[in-house]
């Protein structure tokens, strides 16, 4: 719809204060990058870079002084008379992108651009991204399935479920402060824990709540309102707990016991999977800053799970 290809059936579409619905496809100050790149095969990569400004009839001294300046800019130096099959993803995603952002649109669509990259290449170029973006003062709209891709590439995020918008706001706050379980479980990876809601100071936004399996009582700072006795879901993120085989009580920590079920290990981080005293199943993610603790831990060890009670995140169920 933003691109013109659909129409919507009610209300209205903005691009820089000036409404699109009537506006033909080929005539908006919008283009877009697909997910297949979609580069032409029998065009090498100068005139795939130009076509946009070809079609629309650009001087040729222009065409040329403006490919130029794209081609150093999404780093395809020396490039200019390779044809297609002879570039690699990563070339010819550049290639793609440098024929979308030629006639300097208001605003660039990209279909999940990365997905047909290899991991490593699709780091890099998400900073590629990012830098080329600032450059050009261009706003992205960035269609991903990747969680990680969706917090590096953005400065804002609108996370969608059935057709509503669910939680929209910047990575980190969408991240650490999510507003309903859906939106905990749908960035990275959460440990659910079912309360019951003891105390909630309005005023100071502290909350009190105990474990339901456990009877536990955990603190922590909320913007949700709950009342006494309210059914709450407590999330906790793996990252933010601590692993060891010895436990200390804290008035500032929360403290469960547990037996290792399963591990694995990732090079940089050991990720546990801690079967707790009353059957819960607690997932816990530990980077390796040393090497003596990344085969510290085994199967069926006896460890303490603990938290700050800043890493709680409480959700209404």
């Amino acid at each position: 719809m933003i691109a013109g290809i659909e129409l919507p059936e009610s209300g209205s579409i903005e691009v820089d204060g000036h409404e699109m619905n009537g506006v033909a496809a080929n005539e908006r100050p919008i283009n877009m990058m697909f997910q297949s790149y979609a580069v032409f095969p029998h065009m090498n990569v100068f005139k795939n870079i130009a076509y946009g400004l070809i079609k629309q009839k650009t001087p040729k001294n222009l065409v040329k002084e403006k490919v130029s300046e794209m081609i150093k800019l999404v780093q395809l130096d020396n490039l200019d008379n390779r044809m297609p099959n002879q570039l690699s993803g990563g070339q010819l995603q550049r290639v793609a992108l440098g024929r979308a952002l030629i006639k300097e649109p208001k605003l660039l669509l990209l279909d999940e651009p990365l997905a047909a990259l290899d991991k490593k290449l699709r780091e890099q170029t998400q900073f590629e991204l990012i830098n080329l973006k600032n450059k050009l003062d261009t706003t992205f709209i960035v269609v991903t399935h990747d969680q990680e891709e969706a917090m590096t590439l953005s400065s804002r995020i609108a996370l969608m479920d059935k057709g509503q918008f669910v939680q929209i706001g910047v990575p980190s706050e969408i991240y650490e402060t999510p507003i309903n379980k859906f939106a905990a479980d749908f960035f990275g990876s959460m440990n659910f824990f079912a309360a019951e809601v003891i105390s909630h100071n309005k005023q100071t936004n502290e909350i009190c709540a105990k474990l339901k399996s456990s009877n536990i009582l955990i603190t922590g700072q909320t913007k949700n309102h709950f009342n006494s006795g309210d059914k709450v879901t407590v999330g906790v993120r793996p990252e933010k707990l601590g692993i060891s085989t010895s436990g200390s009580v804290s008035e500032k920590k929360t403290i469960l016991e547990g037996q290792i079920e399963d591990l694995a290990y990732y090079g940089n981080r050991n990720l546990y999977r801690i079967k707790t005293n009353d059957n819960g199943v607690v997932q816990v993610s530990s980077q390796n800053v040393k090497r003596s603790e990344s085969i510290h831990l085994k199967w069926k060890n006896k460890v303490f799970i603990s938290w700050e009670n800043s890493a709680n995140v409480f959700l209404k169920t």
